[in-house]
C-alpha cells in the first residue's frame, strides 16, 4: 500500500520551522526524504520541535555524546522498558529514522495513557548515544538509556511485554504502534499481530 504524500500543511509548517530553529545541516540534508510520505513529515516536524528557536544570531547545534559503560549491549529495532531508577519506567523505541538517512534512533514513550507517543531523543553510536540538545537536562531519560545500553536486553523485552500488556488491557490500544487493538487475543496479548510478527515478540 503506498503511503500518503505529506500534505501543503506539514509542507508549509516544516519550513517554517525550518527558519525558526537552530538547524544543523545535517538535519538540513534530510528534508526532501523527510517529505516523502505524511508519516516521514510527521516525524520530522517532532524533530525540529524539539530544537532550540532562534534568538538573534543562528548559533550552532550541539549534542551531548553519552558513552554507555562497557560492555555496550547491541539493540535490535524494537521496544524495550526499564526502570528508571526512581520508582517508574521509561519505555523506548529503537528504529531507524527515515529523516535520517537509515540513522539508528533512540525515542521514549511520553504523554498521558490517552494520547502518547514516542520522541526521538538520540542516535545510537557505537559507543553510546548522541542526545539531541533540546533533550540534553532529561537526565531521567538518559540514565535509563545508558541502563538499557549496558543491561539485560532480555529483560527489557520481558518487561515492555508486562506493560504492553496492562497498557492494552487498560485502553485497548498497541503499545508498538499506539493504534486501537480490535482483536480480543490482541488485547490480551498487549500487541497487534502485525507489531507482535514486525519485532520478533511472537504470537
Amino acid at each position: 500500500m503506498a503511503q500518503a504524500p505529506a500534505t501543503e500543511k506539514q509542507i508549509a509548517f516544516i519550513n517554517d520551522l525550518l527558519n525558526k530553529r537552530v538547524v544543523d545541516n545535517a538535519v538540513s540534508q534530510q528534508v526532501e526524504d523527510a517529505l516523502i510520505s505524511k508519516a516521514s513529515a510527521s516525524q520530522f516536524i517532532s524533530l525540529l520541535l524539539d530544537l532550540p528557536r532562534k534568538v538573534g544570531g543562528q548559533s550552532p547545534l550541539t549534542a551531548q555524546v553519552v558513552h554507555a559503560p562497557a560492555p555496550m549491549r547491541e539493540l535490535a529495532e524494537g521496544f524495550y522498558t526499564v526502570a528508571d531508577g526512581e520508582g517508574g519506567h521509561v519505555t523506548f523505541r529503537i528504529s531507524r529514522a527515515s529523516w535520517a538517512n537509515g540513522k539508528l534512533t533512540i525515542g521514549y514513550l511520553t504523554g498521558s495513557n490517552n494520547e502518547r507517543s514516542y520522541k526521538d531523543f538520540a542516535f545510537i553510536t557505537p559507543h553510546g548515544f548522541q542526545v539531541f540538545k533540546a533533550h540534553c537536562s532529561n537526565n531521567r531519560v538518559i540514565a535509563s538509556a545508558q541502563f538499557l545500553l549496558t543491561g539485560s536486553i532480555d529483560e527489557a523485552r520481558a518487561e515492555f511485554m508486562n506493560q504492553a500488556e496492562a497498557y492494552a488491557m487498560a485502553s485497548t490500544k498497541c503499545l508498538c504502534c499506539l493504534r486501537t487493538l480490535t482483536v480480543p487475543a490482541s488485547v490480551n496479548r498487549g500487541l497487534g499481530d502485525t507489531c507482535a510478527k514486525k519485532y520478533g515478540y511472537g504470537l
